[in-house]
């Protein structure tokens, strides 16, 4: 296990559902994981659970847990890093948990925890910016990082989006999405252990999470441990696929090596030129097992 840098107290939160909270908190938590640090999930949705669904051990907060329930988490969870994937619109309903939070980043601090805020915006929605900046301002007490989720992978973000800290999350394929929340393992686990002949997928996933660690804000919470493990146990970078990853089926190593000489060969047109004579030479190419 690697030492532990500041122990943090991470919240989770939006106003809205679909931002993508739930695949940041498991990301969270993977990557504590990964570096080899303790590390607890906490799934205070109560619309779903869906944090709680594929994390073995994750513990959920309903939301009519109050303050006077503060010290007795904190308590539980003392020594490890705690996420908190809380559910979208939680301050809206002003039900208990709201009062909770408070008590729990006291709490924390108290014994040398940092709190940071993590508030995740999509792509693609009207006015998302200013919603998510008004509800960072009834967050208090704690660091705000806000995350742009490339859900869609268009990069069409709210334009008039402003926050002091911003840091991006790229696109996922759906079909890498479904692989990562396999059953009975964790995003962590889908990583770091693949199944037999999901290599390829756990290579994509791997620098999926390589990027969102490369930022400066994400680097000084997690240090270098995570990135190490990352590139030691993937040190090539997985192939380039044009082609969209929608289901599970597509995440195979057969699927995905299939899909990469496609989009080698439709590369190869490009250059060549979409001509009788560009054709040829890439059928050339082919007949020599050059692409």
């Amino acid at each position: 296990m690697s030492p532990i840098q500041q122990l943090i107290f991470a919240l989770v939160a939006t106003n809205a559902g679909g931002e993508g909270k739930t695949m940041l908190a498991h990301l969270l938590h993977a990557l504590w994981i990964i570096a080899g640090q303790p590390v607890e999930l906490l799934d205070g949705d109560a619309g779903n659970y869906a944090a709680r669904s594929t994390v073995k051990n994750a513990r959920s907060v309903g939301w009519g847990v109050g303050a006077t329930y503060a010290p007795q988490i904190v308590g539980a969870l003392e020594g490890s890093h705690s996420v908190v994937d809380l559910g979208a619109n939680a301050y809206a309903s002003m039900r208990e948990i709201v009062e909770l939070l408070p008590a729990l980043r006291d709490g924390f601090v108290d014994i040398g925890y940092r709190p940071v805020a993590f508030l995740p915006i999509s792509t693609s929605k009207i006015a998302a910016g200013g919603a998510l900046l008004a509800l960072g301002a009834k967050i208090q007490g704690f660091d705000q990082i806000y995350v742009r989720v490339d859900r869609d992978q268009s990069g069409n973000f709210d334009p008039t989006f402003n926050a002091p800290v911003v840091v991006d999350l790229g696109h996922l394929a759906p079909g890498l999405q479904q692989y990562i929340r396999g059953p009975g393992r964790s995003m962590a686990e889908a990583v770091m252990n693949p199944p037999p002949g999901y290599h390829i997928a756990a290579t994509h996933v791997a620098y999926w999470m390589l990027d969102f660690l490369q930022q400066p804000p994400i680097a000084a919470i997690f240090g270098t441990r995570p990135a190490e493990v990352l590139l030691a146990a993937y040190p090539d970078e997985p192939p380039y696929i044009g082609y969209q990853i929608l289901q599970l089926e597509d995440t195979t190593d057969k699927a995905l090596t299939e899909k990469a000489r496609r989009t080698t060969i439709l590369s190869a047109i490009e250059r060549n030129g979409w001509t009788a004579e560009g054709l040829r030479v890439v059928a050339t190419l082919m007949d020599a097992g050059a692409i």
